[in-house]
């Protein structure tokens, strides 16, 4: 088979990106048989962003129309130009790992649609970011075949769209092995000496995006400090963006300066140290389709206080203290149970590394393989 990925994807911050990379490298460690390519717009700069992992064993495919995906309309070009491409290179299936299909007479399409948040709450999404997402949902159901990462993704495209299940394939996304846990003493000293964090901390990772919930995150905190003698800072990592200026703006009116602290995007390498150090991970998103910081957190160690909405619980099952994301006052209460408990602190530990370890980038290929064969031959 030959088989083409969106290598737009491939460069995303976020979590679509992380499952692009591990998804394809674990694909090339499997995998000796078929082979692999990347379509690309024509900005050239794309490609040198490629992890050196992927760039060195896949070959690009360089089509003729910039900006492709950086504008809402991006349709017409798109339809012209991938479709052409796919014939070209006698591809047998193109898997959109953001959402995004190319439809050609001659090639099947497999989405992996993460999942349908824009369509369900598009208060939590600025106008332009909605706009586009909704066009790849809507576009991913008329694809040969769907990729979800939990099984609550795929029951709300089912029951949102009333598409057949026998469309949709749960496949669940995986940790890397960058993931384990590192002596505390010895990541609070990196911390330290790369990031200049020197207190105790709770931990935050996620795109500064509304659904990502921040807001009540920083509310809860200030309450948190407020109203106890708890001497943690609260560190927020994650790249610039959206809703950065408002979070920001917060934390500001609560007189909290000295205690948030912003990272701003932080490597793989470098947030195993976060996490290990961290007293606790707190992730209270509105809505997620699989979300892999609370799993990287356990897989480190930590315990996690997260939300009890869309997928999170069926993900963290029982490793995990959960919250109403919408109720400041009781993510405060969880937060300071986990801090001051150190008995439900072992017990989250324990319980965390091993729900952590049920979650593989090799099964996630392994899976994925097995779709792409049933599909080219069907």
């Amino acid at each position: 088979m030959r088989i083409a990925f969106d290598g737009k994807a491939v460069i995303d911050r976020g979590g679509a990106g992380r499952y692009a990379v591990n998804l394809i490298e674990n694909l090339l460690k499997i995998d000796n048989c078929n082979e692999y390519k990347f379509l690309f717009n024509s900005v050239r700069g794309n490609i040198s962003e490629l992890p050196e992992v992927l760039n060195n064993k896949i070959k690009s495919i360089i089509g003729r129309y910039p900006n492709l995906f950086g504008s809402a309309h991006f349709l017409s070009p798109y339809k012209r130009n991938y479709p052409f491409l796919l014939r070209r290179e006698k591809i047998d299936i193109f898997h959109g790992l953001f959402s995004m299909p190319v439809f050609s007479k001659s090639t099947k399409s497999i989405v992996t649609l993460h999942d349908i948040t824009p369509v369900l709450s598009p208060d939590l999404f600025n106008k332009d970011l909605l706009r586009v997402r909704a066009k790849k949902i809507k576009l991913a159901l008329n694809s040969d075949f769907i990729i979800a990462p939990s099984n609550y993704s795929k029951n709300t495209i089912i029951n949102q769209f009333n598409i057949s299940d026998r469309k949709i394939k749960v496949i669940y996304e995986g940790i890397s092995d960058i993931f384990s846990p590192i002596p505390k003493d010895i990541a609070q000293r990196f911390i330290k000496d790369k990031y200049n964090i020197e207190n105790k901390f709770i931990l935050n990772v996620g795109l500064f995006l509304q659904y990502k919930n921040k807001e009540n995150l920083v509310k809860a905190y200030h309450c948190l400090i407020k109203n106890t003698e708890i001497g943690h800072d609260l560190v927020l990592i994650g790249s610039k963006n959206n809703e950065f200026e408002n979070i920001q703006k917060l934390v500001k009116e609560l007189n909290i300066m000295d205690k948030a602290i912003f990272t701003g995007f932080v490597p793989d390498e470098d947030l195993s140290y976060f996490y290990s150090a961290a007293d606790l991970f707190v992730f209270p998103s509105w809505a997620e389709g699989f979300g892999f910081p609370p799993l990287e957190s356990m897989a480190c160690g930590t315990p996690v206080v997260a939300s009890n909405s869309t997928s999170i619980p069926e993900v963290t099952g029982d490793a995990a203290v959960l919250v109403n994301p919408a109720n400041v006052d009781e993510i405060a209460e969880k937060m300071l149970l986990v801090i001051k408990n150190e008995r439900l602190q072992e017990e989250l530990r324990e319980k965390g590394l091993k729900r952590a370890k049920c979650f593989s980038w090799r099964k996630t290929a392994e899976e994925t393989l097995e779709l792409y064969k049933q599909v080219c031959n069907s």
